[in-house]
């Protein structure tokens, strides 16, 4: 799937990801060149990189989380009869079934 057919957050979360791995690529060759260059301030490293790092796992999370609430909303749990809890419900088509040995509290 091409990224023009793909939407807002994903072609956001494409930028994101990009620009994580230029800056820890800037970084790294600062670090390479620093004694070249007359660097002796590597702060930028050392705080930098977390940094992004830390921003492209949030909005990991957030894309995760969304697409979460999107499939929630298209596919609700149907409760039966049958069922008293979360414990026997059907998800992406397996039946997920209690051990023949577990009592269940009704």
């Amino acid at each position: 799937m091409k990224l023009k057919d793909r939407g807002f957050s994903d072609k956001l979360y494409f930028l994101n990801f990009v620009i994580t791995w230029l800056f820890v690529t800037v970084c790294i060759i600062i670090t390479i060149f620093s004694g070249k260059l007359g660097i002796t301030d590597l702060s930028l490293v050392s705080y930098g990189i977390p940094t992004v790092f830390a921003e492209l796992g949030v909005h990991t999370g957030y894309i995760v989380w969304k697409a979460k609430s999107e499939n929630i909303n298209k596919h609700p749990v149907i409760m039966d009869d049958n069922t008293s809890s979360n414990r026997n419900t059907q998800v992406v088509g397996f039946e997920i079934d209690p051990p023949d040995d577990y009592e269940m509290d009704e």
